[in-house]
């Protein structure tokens, strides 16, 4: 029995959770990178940072998105996951190697030049890789992808990050706009007295006041 690709089986990722992913991992591997180097008290030495910082790359990126069905922590968060484009099945290392090569050549030409003037043209490796995934409706393979055989596809192992912002961020624009929406109808056109006039108080008296009897 023939089976249909996992690309037609599966809700495929769109390219802006796979951004976000993509944008955590970065963060929390450049931060782990940060936290490694001041412990053991690395100043100034590019080659040494550069090595840390791509052996925390293999360890998130590659072994454990192997381990973790396809899960990284940015992925995870996202509620997506890697898989092979043919058979749905979890991404092999070197499958992973391979898409993984590319990522981070772009990611670290955009943290390198990220403070320079450079940093204008250091988003073209990322964007150039963005355009295949935008470009490809039936796959949306990126560039690794391709070189992969690859997808990213949604999953419900996750935390759902975007769909629990997009909720929230729901309902606080409804809150909002009933917060400034008058309660009932008739208190829209009710007129306030103006200012600086006091109301007359309504009088409770019975007629004239009969004397009292000795």
């Amino acid at each position: 029995m023939k089976t249909d690709p996992a690309y037609t089986r599966y809700a495929l990722a769109e390219v802006g959770q796979r951004l976000g992913a993509l944008l955590i991992d970065l963060l929390s591997i450049w931060f782990l990178t940060e936290l490694v180097e001041a412990l053991i008290g690395v100043t100034d030495n590019s080659f040494l940072g550069l090595t840390i910082f791509c052996l925390m790359w293999g360890l998130f990126r590659i072994l454990v998105v192997n381990r973790n069905q396809g899960q990284s922590f940015g992925r995870w968060l996202m509620s997506l996951r890697v898989v092979d484009y043919m058979y749905g099945k979890t991404a092999g290392v070197s499958a992973l190697v391979r898409r993984e090569l590319v990522i981070l050549i772009a990611a670290f030409i955009l943290l390198e030049t990220i403070t320079t003037t450079l940093v204008v043209f250091s988003w073209l490796p990322l964007a150039f890789d963005i355009a295949f995934a935008i470009a490809d409706s039936a796959k949306r393979q990126s560039f690794h992808d391709r070189l992969s055989g690859t997808i990213v596809i949604q999953s419900r192992k996750g935390f759902q990050l975007d769909q629990r912002l997009t909720r929230i961020f729901g309902q606080v624009t409804r809150r909002t706009a009933e917060f400034y929406q008058p309660r009932n109808p008739e208190e829209a056109d009710y007129d306030a007295p103006p200012r600086g006039r006091v109301r007359p108080r309504p009088s409770y008296s019975r007629g004239p006041r009969r004397p009292r009897r000795r």
